[in-house]
């Protein structure tokens, strides 16, 4: 039975607009009605002109800071926060704001101290407290998460997120009728998760209730069809409950979705892939395929679950790891410009077309002194094309760049992603 582990995710979860006047700035009006239609970019573009005319302008740093959030820029967002924060240190607001961008970062001490300033300046402030509570269960300090969760629903009886978390906690802490219980106040306070029905039956599962358990699998498999956790539960529910047709329904059901790719991740062994030139290297199923590619620039790895040939013919399921040396002299980088700034570039310009193309989280990576990020994107390159989840990886030291995508379809990445985060674990860069 699967037992998950919480990841944070923290959300913006209201916008207010702290007072000043700025009814008067045309440019941050326009920036407002960008930020109503959800175009961000104009969004930004429009409240940096307004910041142009005053650059203290409290409200338009606010707003460009959210509108970052929105695009995932969120050293951009920390750095308009900031701002804000030298100008007037006593806005809660905005400790919440930068909080939750150093959560997106993966800088979950950075975000708690925040999250501890927000509510230091306002005891009320119900969002803070969830969102130090999601911190705490990001750390696996679920004690700590369960008062600020409980908190959190104390000055706000209505909040289904907050129960939601909280049972969460109470299920990692193995206090079940707790767990039960938030789980279903969650459902009745109107949350539209899947996930939320996916996590009650997971209660009931270990309470033993298979009947229940069932109809909330079905549940989460009606909100969610490829939910492949739920379905692959929901067999095991069948098979204890004594209905052997419809587990083996459900596992025929996991296979036609993975395409019969599913063996338990324990009875996978794994073994060392290294590229041409032996910089880096990889523990990855020792099944899978290999091939190398190197040229003066760059040195690159693929190890797929489908075969490929020189000519990387595309594959749903695999990674690709990729060295670039001496990137400033062959592409004429200015020295006040990232190379991670580069990638992104590149990445944006290399996306622009794709039907979809996503950021859900962003954390601070860094593996033997190159330092980055590990993102988890979401790609759908046309809008007949399947949706690929991927991690991405963007490390730079120096004048070198070191990238890595590890995709899978949508619908099979829960599986696959076992096998990514096994492997980034053993990834070694010289």
């Amino acid at each position: 039975m699967k037992r998950n582990v919480l990841v944070i995710i923290l959300f913006l979860i209201s916008i207010p607009l702290i007072s000043q006047n700025v009814k008067n700035d045309p440019y941050f009006e326009k920036g407002e009605k960008a930020m109503l239609h959800k175009k961000f970019n104009e969004a930004v573009k429009q409240y940096t002109l307004a910041l142009d005319n005053n650059p203290k302008s409290i409200p338009a740093l606010s707003r460009r800071g959210q509108a970052y959030m929105f695009l995932n820029k969120f050293q951009e967002a920390i750095n308009d926060f900031t701002k804000i924060i030298q100008i007037n240190p006593s806005l809660p607001d905005v400790y919440n704001y930068r909080g939750l961008a150093f959560g997106y970062l993966g800088e979950i001490d950075k975000a708690i101290n925040d999250f501890d300033k927000a509510i230091n300046l306002d005891k009320k402030f119900a969002e803070a407290y969830l969102n130090r509570g999601t911190a705490w269960a990001s750390k696996s300090e679920y004690e700590k998460a369960l008062k600020d969760y409980t908190q959190a629903i104390n000055l706000n009886k209505n909040n289904a997120e907050a129960y939601y978390q909280r049972g969460i906690a109470y299920y990692n802490l193995d206090n079940l009728s707790k767990a039960l219980n938030d789980f279903t106040q969650a459902i009745q306070k109107g949350i539209p998760l899947a996930k939320v029905y996916y996590y009650r039956g997971n209660t009931y599962y270990k309470l033993k209730n298979y009947n229940k358990a069932i109809q909330d699998y079905s549940k989460a498999i009606q909100l969610d069809p490829n939910d492949t956790e739920a379905i692959n539960n929901r067999a095991m529910a069948y098979d204890l409950s004594g209905n052997k047709k419809a587990a083996q329904k459900d596992r025929d059901r996991l296979n036609q979705l993975a395409g019969n790719r599913f063996p338990p991740i324990e009875s996978i062994k794994f073994t060392t892939y290294t590229d041409e030139r032996n910089v880096y290297s990889i523990q990855l199923p020792e099944n899978w395929h290999k091939l190398t590619n190197a040229d003066k620039l760059s040195s690159d790895l693929y190890v797929t679950l489908e075969k490929i040939n020189k000519n990387t013919e595309p594959y749903s399921v695999g990674v690709r790891l990729s060295m670039n040396r001496n990137l400033r002299q062959h592409y004429n980088i200015p020295q006040d410009v990232s190379l991670i700034s580069f990638w992104e570039a590149s990445a944006v310009e290399n996306t622009k077309n794709y039907a979809n193309y996503r950021i859900f989280t962003r954390k601070t990576h860094n593996i033997n002194g190159y330092d980055g990020f590990l993102n988890k994107t979401l790609i759908k390159v046309t809008k007949e094309s399947i949706p690929i989840r991927m991690y991405e990886i963007i490390l730079t030291k120096g004048d070198d760049l070191f990238y890595g995508y590890f995709q899978a379809p949508e619908v099979q990445f829960a599986y696959f992603e076992k096998i990514f985060d096994k492997a980034i674990k053993t990834l070694q860069i010289k």
